[in-house]
């Protein structure tokens, strides 16, 4: 067998492992909360992601997820003044990757 065949199959077994092993490491968290802007916050864990708010002054917000190997997902706005659990939510196929809400003014 020559080197470069010994590589190859050396470099094609490495990736089955990681594949294997559930993918790629990449740079996204398995869960995350955003920080509170006007009582509300966008949380996201495994697949699932919502955004809640508590004891808003009111605001109007947009739920956004971003979903690894399925769509990501966009929320109609709405505008919540008091506490709401949750404001929006979305199911990601695969892996969410993150969340966060947009704030209209």
């Amino acid at each position: 067998m020559t080197k470069n065949r010994a590589a190859s199959l050396a470099l094609a077994a490495g990736i089955a492992g990681v594949l294997a092993a559930g993918g790629v490491a990449g740079t996204a968290q398995a869960a995350g909360d955003t920080s509170r802007y006007k009582g509300c916050a966008a949380h996201w864990r495994n697949t699932a992601t919502w955004g809640e708010c508590v004891d808003s002054p009111g605001v109007t917000l947009q739920l956004q997820s971003e979903c690894s190997w399925s769509a990501s997902y966009q929320g109609l706005w709405r505008t919540v003044k008091g506490s709401m659990n949750p404001t929006d939510s979305w199911e990601c196929s695969w892996k969410a990757v993150k969340a966060f809400n947009v704030y209209r003014s």
